[in-house]
């Protein structure tokens, strides 16, 4: 455990580095995304098990790999549903979707709470509360706009927040669509 935290903590330094002109640009890779999903999960429900919230995936059978850099979209994976979870009450179940869409795939964070969630969203933009990953929604967007991709945030009063994200097959493909989430993106 030990050793595989040390190896986490050495990408995030690498990542805050990378933010710096001079850093080497971030290593992409064909990568499958249910391993992905499976460990932001797990690393979630780790950071927030004192909250009691359930992180519920759904992942859509056969769903092609992507190019993308891993560790940056496990951390980004990481990072919205902490923000979902902090801005729903304690013992919330949040879902984590992801399924084809065109040419890309559609991950979507969805807290399935009720209550009133905009100040909250727009103080997570520009900064993490002490409980996350230490990325803020700010660092998230930089992290989909490196994927070629887009990310939208919804808030809904009765359905809760959420956070969707499309990320092309190929990061050379940018006409994706948000479709299946309710909209488009940015």
């Amino acid at each position: 455990i030990i050793s595989t935290e040390c190896g986490r903590l050495s990408a995030g330094i690498t990542s805050l580095l990378q933010r710096t002109p001079t850093a080497v640009p971030p290593q992409f890779l064909e990568a499958d995304l249910p391993p992905i999903i499976d460990a932001a999960v797990r690393e979630t429900e780790f950071v927030l098990c004192s909250r009691g919230t359930v992180v519920r995936k759904e992942i859509a059978a056969e769903l092609p790999s992507i190019q993308c850099n891993p560790d940056q979209l496990r951390n980004l994976l990481i990072s919205l549903t902490i923000n979902a979870v902090q801005s729903a009450p304690m013992g919330n179940a949040v879902v984590l979707t992801a399924h084809r869409v065109d040419d890309g795939i559609c991950l979507a964070i969805k807290d399935q709470g009720r209550g009133s969630f905009l100040s909250r969203v727009r103080g997570r933009f520009y900064g993490a509360r002490p409980a996350t990953t230490g990325v803020g929604l700010a660092a998230a967007y930089e992290t989909v706009r490196r994927h070629n991709g887009k990310i939208e945030a919804k808030v809904n009063v009765r359905k809760g927040l959420e956070f969707s994200v499309w990320l092309p097959l190929r990061r050379n493909c940018t006409n994706g669509s948000l479709q299946g989430s309710g909209g488009g993106g940015r």
